[in-house]
């Protein structure tokens, strides 16, 4: 709103906030689909809805949108924390293979370095820089190239909901898991090898997982 009111232009914020629940009804809706929407078309959907926008105002316009996320503090899930120090200390290589909404994913891996977890992870894969969403296995094969992994290692993925977490890693052959500690999956869709309610349970299976 205050890239606007510098340019002067007229613009409400009832018809602002309409026209950016437009934005996401879009994304939301390619999610779906399974068809790759990146943040910069939300961006641009937004500029486009907005009449009297020069060029210098619809680029200050899309920076100020795209950019919005970047002072974003997300709340870590229920031990996290503790979890990814855990099991990082053992030797387990992590990474994320994560469907980015309106937030890019520069801005989401610099939200988990101010978490202080970032560090802990070996290779990650956000989907607005594979161009594709998970259940893609395009987005899970350019995470697991970053992985040092020897023939028969079990790779593990574990994520809350069962048409792209579960369906995606075990078309792409890794064990799904379903954590249902801040989301409860319970759509038809095919479950998990494993569902959990805490992360902290993934510690002691990975102690006893076979090498």
């Amino acid at each position: 709103m205050g890239a606007l009111i510098e340019q002067k232009v007229e613009v409400t914020g009832e018809a602002l906030d309409i026209r950016l629940a437009q934005a996401q009804a879009l994304q939301a809706e390619a999610w779906k689909r399974g068809e790759h929407f990146a943040p910069m078309r939300a961006a641009m959907h937004l500029a486009d809805s907005i009449e009297g926008l020069d060029e210098v105002s619809r680029d200050r316009l899309l920076a100020a949108y795209l950019d919005v996320g970047e002072s974003v503090n997300l709340e870590l899930s229920p031990g996290a924390r503790e979890t990814l120090a855990t099991l990082a200390n053992s030797g387990i290589q992590l990474g994320i293979v994560c469907d980015v909404g309106l937030t890019g994913s520069q801005h989401l891996r610099a939200v988990l370095e101010r978490a202080g977890v970032l560090y802990h992870f070996k290779g990650w894969a956000f989907s607005d820089e594979v161009g594709h969403y998970k259940p893609s296995p395009a987005i899970f094969r350019r995470m697991l190239d970053q992985f040092e992994l020897k023939e028969g290692d079990a790779v593990w993925h574990v994520g809350d909901l069962k048409r792209t977490d579960i369906a995606g890693a075990r078309e792409s052959g890794l064990v799904p898991i379903r954590y249902r500690g801040l989301i409860d999956d319970t759509s038809d869709n095919a479950e998990a090898d494993l569902v959990i309610e805490h992360l902290s349970e993934l510690v002691p299976l990975a102690r006893t997982s076979p090498e």
